[in-house]
């Protein structure tokens, strides 16, 4: 049933293509059926009518992370550059810090690492779910252990 809804969606766009809320449900929707690769494509839709949105931005991110799999070390590229825009626009965007200092860790600038995600962990609650890994990678860092 879930299936038939989003490709009427799918099939309603190619009639409406600027319909931004209508690629970004399908965008979600193909990322809740784990069709990473579709729901690039839906968000990279969304992101072409509504470029300054920074929610659509990091849906996109998210969408071409998702679509790589997870053999990468680091970011894609295209993820990462929105990532960055990000960044440029809310300083204290936690998946965006997370992710450019992925990416900043793998080429190797570690002092960038440090301070994106030393800016990440004053953002993050005592208790949040993620704040042992970026404590590791922190301290990975100061080892030399993290590229």
């Amino acid at each position: 049933m879930i299936n038939s809804m989003v490709e009427r969606l799918a099939a309603r766009l190619q009639q409406q293509p600027d319909d931004v809320e209508g690629w970004t449900r399908l965008g979600r929707s193909y990322g809740v059926l784990n069709q990473p690769a579709k729901a690039r494509e839906a968000y990279a839709r969304a992101v072409k009518l509504r470029p300054d949105d920074i929610g659509l931005k990091q849906g996109y991110a998210e969408a071409i992370i998702g679509a790589a799999g997870d053999d990468a070390t680091a970011p894609p590229a295209e993820a990462t550059a929105l990532f960055r825009q990000i960044l440029a626009a809310e300083p204290k965007n936690q998946m965006a810090l997370w992710y450019v200092g992925l990416a900043e860790a793998d080429s190797g600038h570690k002092e960038v690492a440090r301070d994106l995600w030393s800016r990440l962990l004053a953002e993050l609650p005592a208790n949040a779910p993620g704040r042992d890994e970026v404590e590791q990678r922190l301290a990975a860092l100061k080892t030399g252990a993290a590229k």
